[in-house]
């Protein structure tokens, strides 16, 4: 009986071992398949690109769509711009839905459920630009994917060769200069005193002290000075220094080069 309980064991054992593998890799091969699709979109953007004089657009000057963007819009209206780092795996389209700010959470760039989901931008006036704060959230995936490299800013030579965030909207081609690296937690938008709790810069004052409160904890000096009236922008992905810990890299308009 006792080695009949035991065989019964061992089977069941082997039965979620087996179980457990094959949603794993699953899982896997889901977000290969999901990090292909990603790379499909970035090589049409690109080819259509190429195929186009650079056109630099006023500060916040609503023109006609860019051409390489044109398509993605259409097959998305979701679909607001696209992020990529230079020399990072960072390169992926932005999706923007206000009344629903994290419906790309888990869903991918078609609306279709997904592990891995979509980046998506959360601020007023994302596609028009402006003086204010722009939050990017994407998840921190273990097979390197989607904003994964965010966490190699912890190094500072990462930042020194990788210094430059190209963050377009539909309508102009924009980059950001990386001024502040840092950690946050999950109170920091939920805590009424929270850092990033109903983020307000309609005064000077108030803009100098979300600044002030940014570059406390900045994980090293950058150098790089914020200028009055630029747009901010925070990429944010999760961390795992501390239970709900997230790592934000904070950008600030520059001029296009």
């Amino acid at each position: 009986m006792v080695e009949k309980l035991e065989r019964y064991f061992v089977w069941g054992l082997l039965f979620v071992i087996v179980g457990a593998t094959g949603v794993f890799c699953k899982r896997v091969l889901d977000l290969r398949r999901e990090q292909a699709e990603f790379i499909r979109l970035a090589e049409q953007v690109r080819a259509v690109g190429c195929e186009t004089e650079r056109m630099e657009y006023g500060h916040g000057e609503k023109k006609d769509m860019l051409p390489e963007y044109q398509a993605l819009w259409e097959e998305n209206t979701d679909f607001a711009g696209w992020v990529s780092i230079h020399g990072t795996g960072i390169d992926y389209p932005v999706m923007w839905t206000p009344a629903e700010p994290e419906y790309y959470l888990y869903k991918d760039f078609h609306g279709e459920t997904s592990f891995g989901g979509t980046p998506f931008a959360v601020g007023a006036g994302f596609d028009l630009g402006g003086e204010g704060v722009v939050f990017l959230y994407g998840h921190n995936m273990r097979t390197g994917s989607m904003f994964a490299d965010l966490l190699k800013y912890r190094e500072k030579r990462y930042w020194e060769k990788h210094s430059v965030i190209c963050l377009d909207s539909l309508w102009e081609r924009r980059q950001f200069r990386i001024f502040s690296v840092m950690y946050a937690r999950e109170q920091d938008w939920t805590e009424p005193e929270g850092l990033f709790n109903q983020v307000k810069l309609e005064t000077e004052t108030q803009r100098a002290d979300f600044l002030k409160r940014i570059r406390e904890r900045n994980l090293y000096e950058t150098g790089i000075e914020v200028e009055e009236g630029s747009e901010i922008v925070l990429l944010v992905t999760c961390s795992y220094q501390e239970k709900d810990g997230r790592f934000i890299v904070a950008g600030i308009r520059s001029e296009l080069k």
